[in-house]
């Protein structure tokens, strides 16, 4: 909930956020010279969305370093 200037309230939603937070970090990493592909954004977007685990991602990845 926001309350603006006039003190109406506008109500959103907060995953609205989710992907803007996933992209600033995203670019975080970038920024920080760490190269991230289509496939592990995609992997990480599921973790936050709660459709796979943050176990299931690491374990994941992991297997593809082997």
């Amino acid at each position: 909930m926001i309350i603006n200037v006039k003190g109406a309230v506008n109500m959103y939603s907060f995953a609205n956020e989710i992907p803007y937070a996933l992209n600033n970090a995203f670019a975080s990493l970038e920024i920080e010279g760490y190269a991230i592909s289509n496939t592990e954004k995609k992997l990480c977007s599921e973790v936050v969305n709660g459709k796979m685990s943050k176990q299931d991602l690491i374990n994941l990845l992991l297997e593809r370093c082997r």
